[in-house]
């Protein structure tokens, strides 16, 4: 009987063990429809004009965000113009989001007179697509009088995001 009840107490204790020295669930990712964009800051330099695209958290619970956004150009029928952005620096660290808290990648937009009108094939642009890091459905910003390339020349370019 001492035998049995030593064991059962080994195995519960084992399990128990087991539940305790579990780490928390991680945090999911954050998904397009728990965030609101918006840009911030802006800025040129060089012949190329600097906003900032800003993500802030507004379901309740906390996700997680690393690396960078998708940006690409669109048409009013929400058609990609010409190349994604591509991407400037290192892939950053994970950030927490929790509700009401930002980050932020900051998108360069050269200027498309900047290429051979051949090569940059300028074309009216609606404003961008934006994926979020890790996600496969886009939000959107419009813009007014803004040009982009149609043709196959590096137009943008994007950082990682970074806490806001």
């Amino acid at each position: 009987m001492r035998r049995l009840i030593g064991t059962l107490l080994l195995v519960i204790t084992f399990v128990a063990g087991g539940t305790v020295a579990a780490s928390a669930a991680p945090l999911p990712t954050c998904k397009s429809v728990d965030l609101d964009i918006s840009v911030g800051r802006t800025g040129s330099a060089a012949g190329t004009f600097y906003r900032e695209i800003k993500f802030t958290m507004r379901s309740l619970g906390a996700c997680v965000l690393k690396g960078f956004p998708g940006v690409s150009y669109v048409d009013r029928a929400g058609a990609q113009v010409g190349n994604a952005a591509y991407h400037v620096g290192p892939a950053g660290d994970l950030i927490t989001l929790a509700y009401g808290a930002s980050v932020s990648a900051d998108v360069g937009f050269a200027n498309w007179q900047n290429y051979d009108p051949q090569d940059c094939r300028p074309q009216p642009v609606w404003g961008v697509r934006v994926y979020p890091p890790d996600e496969f459905v886009p939000l959107y910003i419009g813009f007014i009088d803004e040009i982009g390339c149609a043709g196959a020349v590096n137009q943008l370019h994007t950082t990682a995001v970074y806490p806001s």
